[in-house]
């Protein structure tokens, strides 16, 4: 993975769509919170070690409810992903639109 991407599937959102894109918690600090993370995003990083998804793996903005957000951008340290994920119909359009 050469350019940093949203690791939710279905998700298109890159680096590149000017849309902030979030590191998972660390698992040895919050694990409950990684395993939240993991388990709301689904897909393949499930097959992944806690390592690799939170060094190289992103969940972008567009996947964590307004409570959530601060003012700068980032997020408030009990989010956890909730909106748009799998088996959700939604487009890269209509995310980009938020």
């Amino acid at each position: 993975m050469t350019e940093k991407r949203c690791c939710v599937p279905e998700c298109n959102v890159t680096r590149g769509d000017q849309i902030t894109l979030h590191t998972f918690p660390n698992p040895d600090k919050e694990p409950d919170r990684f395993r939240s993370w993991i388990y709301a995003v689904k897909g393949d990083i499930l097959s992944l070690d806690n390592q690799i998804i939170y060094k190289r793996r992103r969940v972008c903005h567009n996947h964590f409810e307004t409570k959530y957000h601060t003012w700068t951008r980032s997020l408030s340290p009990n989010a956890v992903p909730t909106l748009n994920l799998p088996g959700m119909a939604v487009s890269k359009k209509t995310l980009l639109d938020r």
